[in-house]
């Protein structure tokens, strides 16, 4: 493919030609689906501990705030 890129002037590129006839292959439709679940499983965990440390930061904040209030209180 790179031999066949070869231009005038010393210039590079590759041909439509040669892009069109390159072929990528596709795993089967039921392995694109099985990926697809996969995917979704993982963005579903990603999203459950996003949230899980958003919470435990707002726990946090409460918490040291509420520790200065008491300690001022005290």
């Amino acid at each position: 493919m790179i031999a066949e890129s070869e231009r005038t002037a010393g210039q590079t590129g590759v041909r439509k030609e040669l892009i069109n006839a390159f072929v990528i292959g596709l795993p089967s439709l039921n392995e694109q689906h099985r990926i697809v679940k996969k995917v979704d499983q993982l963005m579903k965990y990603c999203d459950d501990l996003e949230q899980q440390l958003t919470q435990g930061i707002e726990y946090r904040k409460k918490l040291i705030q509420t520790a200065i209030y008491q300690l001022l209180a005290a």
